[in-house]
């Protein structure tokens, strides 16, 4: 269900931004960075002695993907990430 709401905010993020990608090249390598780890992930499923644990954690690693990339493109004016500081500290507070 994680998985399905953080790819919902990926497409929200896509069609509601120019420029959805990190401008900066630190930002687009932690992307490219992560899917390949994704992609590694899911191919150890192929050799894994216990292939349930391989494939959970690959989508475990898609869902980090999709959530790192629809932050990066909902969270880039100032006003929103001066929010999201508090927000996330109220979240985990309660």
């Amino acid at each position: 269900m994680g998985r399905l709401i953080a790819w919902a905010l990926v497409v929200v993020a896509m069609l509601s931004s120019r420029h959805p990608l990190p401008a900066r090249l630190g930002g687009r390598l932690a992307l490219i960075g992560l899917g390949l780890l994704a992609l590694w992930t899911l191919l150890s499923f192929t050799w894994a002695p216990v292939a349930g644990n391989a494939y959970h954690a690959g989508q475990r690693v898609i869902l980090y993907a999709g959530a790192l990339l629809a932050g990066a493109a909902l969270l880039r004016r100032r006003a929103v990430q001066r929010a999201v500081e508090p927000l996330l500290a109220l979240g985990a507070w309660s």
